[in-house]
């Protein structure tokens, strides 16, 4: 249906030439006439030339005079160049979308609708574009810093007795640009190095062998070197009391890296040869190495013994012997005897140590010593009697953690003032 309302807007005011009349409507009247052809002419029926105008009712009711008034608005209308099609016009844009982007570069959109007023009875609709677009937060995105790889270690500030080295990173992996964040944490880091002592102390300790001409001299006759498994001392002097008998210890200093002690080099620069019968080895102040047996220092010879390598844990040896049933093969409880073992890691022993336990004939006895000496398997346990108190036993279980790790069975007598070697079964 027409909407007068929107023939009043879409009229046109423009003078045209219609059978060679012009139009002699003034706006308001123009107004006028079309408002009444549209109620009284088009909605009774009456049709139409003009452009876009419809009928609306039953033509064969309009009466002639009707028409007759119809057909005469109709030019007066179509000389002032009316018509009943009403083009498209675009409405006001709305409101700006939101950036597609916060930073780098995006679009906002707006849009506008074709309905001020609609194109209606054929009319044109709206020429252009419904939407506009233009750019927004154009500038950059912040970067944040992040770290590029660590440079070479610096050189240590010492060569020994510990140093420090430092690396540093540079923030530029990517650098931090356009009010980005910086890098998080230390452009530096810091290790310990050249922790070995400048000079390790190790504290030698031997006992001379009694016999007439075991003696040797105090300082000037002999070289030491402390032998390792990767590496050795150099030769050192090492001054101590060296007469028959007699336990004594000397000191050396060396910065060599010897790695695990396994053994002593000692060289004769005279013709003053010299016997010992024990020898240990202290590094730093904790014992490493033990040794005991023979060894002749020959006139203007080299000697090498081969300790024990005592480490840092401590083995725990449960000890227990059936004593014999004879009249005396009781020993004593305390005080009499020194136990060693022996490890297939020849020559390596535990030190010797008491262990008090029940020896009465017949008796089960259990006693504990402890020693840190890496033997390996046991092979041999050594007893040595300090006494007049012959000792014999029939039966020893050596236990480790509670494990049995070596057996014996059978008759052994420990004789006055003695010592006795029993090979595990």
């Amino acid at each position: 249906m027409l909407r007068s309302v929107a023939i009043l807007l879409i009229v046109q005011l423009a003078v045209a030439d219609v059978d060679g009349g012009q139009c002699k409507l003034s706006d308001k009247k123009l107004k006028m006439v079309s408002k009444s052809f549209e109620k009284k002419c088009l909605k009774k029926g009456f049709e139409s030339t003009l452009a876009g105008c419809e009928s609306e009712g039953d033509p064969e009711k309009l009466k002639k005079r009707n028409i007759k008034r119809c057909e005469k608005n109709e030019k007066r209308l179509a000389a002032c160049g009316f018509s009943c099609q009403v083009d498209g016009g675009w409405s006001d844009y709305g409101d700006w979308s939101s950036c597609s982007a916060k930073c780098g570069g995006g679009e906002q959109t707006r849009e506008r609708q074709c309905n001020n007023p609609a194109p209606q009875k054929e009319g044109a609709d709206c020429e252009g574009e419904s939407t506009e677009t233009r750019p927004c937060n154009q500038q950059p995105c912040p970067v944040d810093g992040g770290w590029g790889d660590y440079g070479e270690w610096s050189e240590c500030s010492a060569k020994c007795d510990g140093g420090t080295q430092t690396r540093s990173k540079e923030c530029n992996n990517p650098a931090p640009a356009h009010g980005g964040a910086g890098c998080k944490g230390s452009a530096t880091e810091e290790r310990d190095c050249n922790t070995q002592a400048c000079a390790t102390l190790y504290r030698i300790t031997h006992t001379t062998g009694k016999a007439k001409y075991d003696g040797g001299v105090t300082s000037g006759g002999y070289l030491f070197t402390i032998v390792g498994d990767s590496g050795e001392t150099g030769e050192h002097d090492c001054s101590a009391d060296r007469s028959e008998g007699v336990t004594d210890s000397c000191t050396i200093k060396d910065s060599a890296q010897i790695g695990k002690v396994k053994s002593m080099r000692v060289r004769n620069l005279s013709d003053n040869h010299w016997r010992f019968e024990k020898a240990s080895v202290e590094i730093d102040g904790v014992l490493r190495g033990r040794w005991h047996g023979s060894q002749m220092i020959k006139d203007y010879g080299t000697g090498e013994i081969v300790f024990t390598y005592i480490g840092d844990k401590e083995v725990e040896y449960e000890i227990t012997h059936v004593t014999g049933t004879g009249r005396h093969d009781g020993g004593g409880t305390t005080g009499k005897y020194l136990f060693t073992f022996k490890g297939a890691n020849n020559p390596f022993f535990t030190d010797y140590y008491d262990c008090d336990a029940n020896r009465a004939p017949g008796a089960t006895g259990t006693c504990i010593i402890r020693d840190a000496a890496e033997l390996g398997k046991l092979e041999q346990v050594g007893i040595k009697n300090l006494s007049s108190d012959t000792w014999v036993f029939k039966k020893f279980v050596v236990k480790v953690n509670g494990v049995v790790v070596a057996t014996w069975s059978g008759t052994k007598s420990v004789p006055d003032y003695q010592s006795v070697w029993v090979d595990f079964q």
